[in-house]
């Protein structure tokens, strides 16, 4: 297994142009089902409470 992975990484470090997608930015698209409803406003009330909770 470890000799796998070292190839691995031997060849994949020979490349000319390697390509090492950021964990963030590069992620796909993420399709939320509610994507289309309206976020409800709070108050400041609301929102004290939420977090004291």
């Amino acid at each position: 297994m470890c000799e796998l992975a070292a190839e691995f990484y031997e060849d994949f470090f020979k490349k000319n142009e390697v390509v090492r997608p950021h964990p963030y930015t590069d992620t796909p698209l993420i399709e939320f089902d509610n994507e289309d409803e309206n976020i409800p406003e709070v108050t400041l009330n609301e929102l004290i409470e939420t977090i004291h909770a």
